[in-house]
């Protein structure tokens, strides 16, 4: 690949890999039932296993990994961080207990922490001010690409490892579950070298990190102080759509399975397939209308777009649980990655804000709180919620609850963000502007 231009040339590794960060972050809500009878979790385990066993880990690491990408090439950043979530995925599969695959998720967050906020740095560096939004929009279609295929992909798996039996390998016993770990894991491992393709405008003497400058830190807490008011209606507005997209992704594999009695495959194949298709038109089209108003002087784009996206994901997946139909159900869901697929939009209007040097710190700031309370608390929240109203509708309430509350709170931020949204900084600070 190294025959492309730069620019695409990053796009399409970045893409790649994000889409395989979700398919193994995602995965797991297609397992839900096999874990919960061979490990005994209860509801709010399951939830905390798809949220907060990922997030903690992600936050406590996001910042430290933001700094790196500011001070170290940033393909080998990538690069490790693919490899330790690759290896973890493997290690999910090889837990016995509760706490074991609690820790191998914690260690799925870890390596996850590193990509995003190198890929906005290495971005910002990269792409022109007039393709950013656009740069931006393409890369982050790994997540309904990588979401989709956990689905997809997952759900094959499953059925055929299931119709298979378990598996014995030096002694050991591995269940359907543990061996669609394993094998996803394990193929993501020699990816892990497409990291090293990416380029790096930055100068690095032998690729060595850059030693923390104290005047340069001091520059970073003041933009962040300076900032702070639209920094924080920024990255909770943004989280709070994630809340809601969580949310959905972590359970409506199980709300099928539990109301309509749809098998795993008939899971991955309709939803997979329509999360791809919806989350890719969805953040295509974002990113070109963000694009337009950008060149046409309107900055706050990238916030208002979704204001207006917000409530619709509210509507949309407040009714969904209510149709009594799985296959309506299937289309609001679906429906609703048309205006949840958020992070170009967020990394858009961070990027021009925010100095070259500092880019990887926000990033990791954004993404620390966009995945505590979004992928942290929206899986959690339904999962607890459906097991306080125990019931036939229990899970239909709790969906309804985090869609509905999720939805109104984003926009009300985000309308916040796009009315103070701070001017972009000179187009001169862009290092591959002209």
């Amino acid at each position: 690949m190294r025959w492309l231009p730069d620019l695409t040339r990053t796009v399409a590794i970045l893409l790649a890999l994000y889409a395989l960060s979700l398919l193994d972050r995602n995965l797991i809500s297609l397992m839900v039932a096999p874990m919960r009878a061979d490990l005994g979790l209860s509801e709010t385990q399951i939830g905390l296993l798809q949220g907060y066993a990922f997030a903690v880990f992600y936050v406590v690491c996001g910042v430290p990994l933001g700094l790196l990408a500011d001070r170290a090439p940033r393909k080998f950043v990538i690069f490790g961080g693919v490899l330790l979530w690759s290896l973890a995925t493997v290690s999910c599969g090889l837990a016995r207990t509760f706490p074991e695959l609690l820790l191998a998720r914690f260690a799925v967050g870890v390596g996850e922490a590193a990509l995003i906020p190198a890929a906005y740095s290495l971005l910002g560096d990269i792409a022109p001010r007039s393709q950013l939004a656009l740069a931006m929009a393409v890369f982050t279609t790994g997540a309904m690409v990588g979401s989709g295929l956990s689905i997809i992909l997952g759900g094959v798996l499953v059925q055929l490892l299931t119709a298979f039996g378990p598996v014995e390998l030096f002694g050991v016993s591995f269940e359907p579950w543990q061996t669609t770990f394993v094998l996803v894991g394990a193929v993501g491992i020699p990816l892990t070298l497409l990291s090293l393709l990416l380029p790096e405008p930055r100068s690095f003497a032998d690729g060595d990190v850059r030693r923390p400058d104290s005047q340069e830190a001091a520059g970073f807490v003041s933009f962040v102080g300076s900032h702070k008011g639209f920094l924080a209606v920024h990255f909770l507005g943004y989280a709070a759509i994630y809340t809601a997209s969580a949310g959905g992704s972590g359970w409506a594999p199980v709300y099928l399975q539990q109301t309509f009695g749809w098998s795993t495959a008939r899971i991955g194949a309709a939803v997979g397939a329509g999360v791809v298709v919806c989350g890719l038109a969805g953040s295509l089209l974002a990113g070109h209308w963000i694009q337009r108003q950008l060149q046409q002087g309107n900055h706050a784009a990238p916030l208002s777009y979704f204001a207006v996206g917000a409530i619709v994901v509210a509507l949309l997946g407040g009714i969904a649980p209510w149709t009594g139909s799985g296959t309506t159900f299937v289309l609001l869901y679906v429906s609703t990655s048309f205006f949840t697929v958020c992070a170009a939009a967020a990394g858009t209007a961070l990027t021009l804000v925010t100095p070259p040097p500092f880019r990887g710190r926000v990033a990791a700031l954004f993404t620390m709180v966009f995945n505590l309370i979004g992928a942290g608390t929206g899986p959690l929240i339904v999962g607890a919620t459906s097991q306080h109203f125990a019931g036939d509708h229990g899970l239909s309430v709790a969906l309804t609850v985090t869609y509905v509350g999720s939805g109104m709170a984003a926009a009300g931020l985000l309308w916040i963000g796009a009315r103070i949204m701070p001017p972009p900084i000179a187009p001169g600070s862009f290092a591959a502007d002209p």
